[in-house]
C-alpha cells in the first residue's frame, strides 16, 4: 500500500522504494511491484525528447501523420507507412489520443513489466535467495540501455517478447501454443525477428535438448547460411535475397541487442541447467 501511495504522490522519487519492495517484500506482490516499476519508467520515457536522428522521433513524424484521419484512411495509408502491422495500428491509436508522448509511455512501461515479471516468475520457481536475486535485478535495470530502448521502441519490444515466450517454452514449461504465437507476434513488430525465428527453428528441427554445444551449432549453421545467400546474390543479383542480407547486415552483424539476446538465452538456460545461486 506504502508503494502505491508514493507512485502516486511521486513516481519517479519512489523508485529505489519500488525496488526495495520488489526484492524484499514476502507478500508474493511481486506482480503488483513490477507493474510500478514498469510505469515509473514508462513516466521517465515519456518525458523524453528524441533528436531529429532517433528512431523515435520518426515514429513520432508517422503518429502526427496518422492524426485526424478515419479508420479506413489509415489502412489505404498503411501499406505506404515503413513500420511493420502491429506498430502501425498502434500509432495510429495513439495518434487518436493526440499526445505524442503516450507512444513511449505505454511501450517503455510494457517492456520492463516483462522483464521484471520473468525475473519474479523464475524466482519463485527457482526459489533463488534475497541477494543473488537484488544482482540480477539491478544487472537487469542497468544493463539495459533505457536510452536505446526508448528510441528503438518495436525493435526492443520484440526482443523483450521474443525472450518472454522463449522463457515460457524452456525454462517455465508452460503453454507451446502461447509461446509460439508470441514468436509469431515478433514478426509483426518487427521484420529483423525473422533472424531469431530462423535460428529458433533450426534448433528445433535439429536438437532434442537445449545446452551451450547445440547454441553455438545453430548459430554457426545461422551465419554460415548467409555467406552461400551472399554468393548466390553475387552472382545471380535476385533483389530479395539483397533486401535480406541488408537486413542481416543491419540487425545482427552490426546490432549489440542480437548478441546480448542470443548469449543472454544461452546463459540463462545454463544457469538453470546448473542450478546456480539457486
Amino acid at each position: 500500500m506504502v508503494s502505491v501511495i508514493l507512485f502516486i504522490l511521486f513516481p519517479i522519487i519512489g523508485l529505489p522504494i519500488y525496488l526495495f519492495y520488489y526484492v524484499f517484500d514476502k507478500n508474493k506482490k511481486g506482480i503488483l511491484y513490477s507493474a510500478v516499476i514498469g510505469l515509473t519508467l514508462g513516466i521517465l520515457a515519456y518525458y523524453f525528447v528524441p533528436r531529429t536522428d532517433y528512431d523515435l522521433y520518426r515514429h513520432q513524424m508517422i503518429v502526427s501523420q496518422l492524426t485526424g484521419i478515419s479508420f479506413q484512411q489509415f489502412l489505404i495509408l498503411s501499406k505506404e507507412i515503413e513500420l511493420e502491422f502491429l506498430p502501425s495500428l498502434y500509432s495510429y491509436i495513439i495518434a487518436l489520443f493526440h499526445n505524442l508522448n503516450l507512444l513511449q509511455f505505454f511501450i517503455v512501461s510494457l517492456g520492463y513489466f516483462i522483464l521484471l515479471f520473468m525475473l519474479y516468475d523464475y524466482r519463485k520457481i527457482s526459489k533463488i535467495k534475497v541477494l543473488p536475486f537484488l544482482f540480477i535485478v539491478l544487472f537487469t535495470l542497468f544493463g539495459f540501455n533505457t536510452l536505446y530502448f526508448i528510441s528503438g521502441l518495436y525493435y526492443y519490444i520484440a526482443i523483450i517478447i521474443f525472450a518472454y515466450a522463449f522463457y515460457i517454452e524452456y525454462v517455465k514449461k508452460g503453454n507451446k501454443m502461447v509461446s509460439y504465437l508470441l514468436y509469431l507476434s515478433t514478426l509483426f513488430i518487427h521484420n529483423s525477428m525473422a533472424f531469431a525465428l530462423i535460428i529458433l527453428f533450426i534448433y528445433k528441427l535439429c536438437m532434442n535438448k537445449f545446452n551451450l554445444k547445440s547454441a553455438f551449432i545453430c548459430i554457426f549453421i545461422f551465419s554460415l547460411s548467409f555467406y552461400v545467400i551472399n554468393f548466390i546474390n553475387s552472382i545471380f543479383d535476385i533483389q530479395f535475397l539483397d533486401t535480406v542480407l541488408k537486413m542481416y547486415n543491419s540487425y545482427v552483424t552490426r546490432d549489440d541487442s542480437f548478441k546480448i539476446l542470443y548469449s543472454g538465452i544461452i546463459l540463462f538456460i545454463e544457469i538453470t541447467k546448473l542450478k546456480i545461486f539457486i
